[in-house]
């Protein structure tokens, strides 16, 4: 451990943090608070740290320590809010790109730009069923043919269709991700 966090961790542990590992304007800003409320002059880490090795706090400087240290935690909450309606601002954002694109292929008069979402859960359905009739059909030609050794293909086999179920599968979550936050914006926002 440092001298900071000796010292400092239990009275400002925000400030601590963001001088021991924050990015460096943060560290920066940190610093100069520490310094501001310690009466150290020299407010870069190694003059924080060289003052606070001989350093008896005073009430004083705990408290106002203490103040920089809400000053500063607000400062963070208030920039962590702020961040959080940016991206629900972009995510509002892709959802009205999603919806518009949906709706301008709904209204085309081309036939495969209306129908291709549902054919693709046509298509998968359709190849899981037929991969499934399949390994079942191989199952029994084993079973007849008392040859135990030719279930082994069957694993082989179902193995080969997993990529293509991951890609329709990534679809399908991602198409289902996206309509689950749209709903949630709508609920919010009352815009539909």
């Amino acid at each position: 451990m440092s001298v900071i966090t000796d010292v400092l961790g239990a009275v400002a542990p925000w400030l601590t943090a963001a001088v021991e590992g924050g990015p460096a304007g943060l560290a920066v800003e940190a610093a100069t608070k520490i310094a501001g409320a310690l009466g150290i002059g020299d407010s870069s880490i190694d003059g924080i740290k060289s003052a606070l090795s001989n350093l008896t706090m005073t009430p004083d400087q705990k408290l106002a320590l203490q103040n920089s240290e809400q000053d500063f935690q607000y400062k963070m909450k208030q920039l962590g809010y702020q961040h959080a309606e940016q991206m629900a601002a972009t995510d509002a954002g892709i959802i009205k790109d999603v919806n518009a694109t949906m709706i301008s292929e709904e209204n085309s008069s081309n036939k495969f730009a209306v129908d291709w979402r549902p054919m693709w859960g046509y298509v998968s359905c359709g190849l899981f069923a037929f991969i499934g009739v399949c390994a079942c059909v191989m199952a029994f030609m084993a079973l007849y043919a008392n040859d135990p050794t030719k279930l082994d293909f069957i694993p082989k086999f179902i193995m080969a269709f997993i990529p293509l179920f991951g890609i329709a599968g990534g679809v399908l979550g991602i198409n289902a991700w996206h309509s689950g936050v749209a709903d949630v914006v709508t609920a919010k926002s009352g815009v539909k």
